[in-house]
C-alpha cells in the first residue's frame, strides 16, 4: 500500500491537450504538467504518499 507506484502515458493527437489534476496529486521536486507537447510521448510517475493520502508526482519526461 505505501509503495504504490502508477505511471501515466500522454500522447495527444497532434493538437496540445490540457492535463487538470485534482487535489490527490501534488507535485514533488517536479511541476505538474498542464499540457502535452504536440505530438510527443510524456511519462509522469507517481508514487502514493499514504500518510498524505495523496500521489507524490516524482518524475516527469518528454519525448525529445
Amino acid at each position: 500500500v505505501g509503495s504504490q507506484v502508477f505511471n501515466f502515458r500522454f500522447k495527444d493527437n497532434g493538437t496540445a491537450r490540457t492535463i487538470t489534476w485534482n487535489a490527490s496529486f501534488r507535485a514533488f521536486e517536479v511541476a505538474l504538467p498542464t499540457t502535452t507537447v504536440v505530438g510527443k510521448t510524456m511519462y509522469v510517475g507517481c508514487r502514493w504518499n499514504e500518510s498524505d493520502s495523496v500521489w507524490d508526482v516524482v518524475a516527469v519526461s518528454n519525448e525529445l
